[in-house]
């Protein structure tokens, strides 16, 4: 894709399909029975989508349900595996957070990317809410 539409539209196409799947995800969840009310609830389905699924190690290092945002992190995520890249490539994974983030939220979402395990950090970390609270973020990049 990067060499057919280059590297911003391939990362939005792998955003926005990573956003339809965390909206249909977690309607799906909800649907189950699995609760979203609380940072434990949304820890646990987390935990469902991404390390019990082998997609990556989930962390919630943050959720604030009245400022609508979170801070999420992974290890070993499926995209940055044996990954070197100069830009966060987590565009999937930065979208099944933002769609997730919506139905939690009951809010439209974006999700910002501030550190990938595929440039050298620890770990992947994206900051999930709405566009201005998440915008808040941009300046600890």
């Amino acid at each position: 894709m990067i060499q057919d539409f280059g590297r911003e539209v391939a990362a939005t196409f792998l955003y926005e399909v990573g956003k339809t799947a965390g909206r249909s995800y977690m309607e799906v969840a909800q649907k189950m029975g699995l609760k979203t009310e609380t940072a434990e609830d949304i820890r646990r389905v987390l935990e469902k989508l991404g390390t019990l699924g082998g997609w990556a190690k989930i962390e919630l290092v943050k959720v604030d349900m009245m400022e609508k945002m979170g801070i999420i992190r992974w290890r070993n995520g499926v995209s940055v595996r044996d990954r070197k890249s100069e830009v966060p490539v987590c565009n999937v994974g930065r979208g099944l957070m933002a769609g997730g983030a919506e139905v939690i939220f009951g809010t439209e979402c974006e999700a910002i990317e501030r550190k990938c395990e595929a440039m050298g950090n620890e770990f992947c970390e994206v900051v999930v809410g709405e566009s201005e609270t998440v915008m808040n973020y941009v300046d600890e990049l």
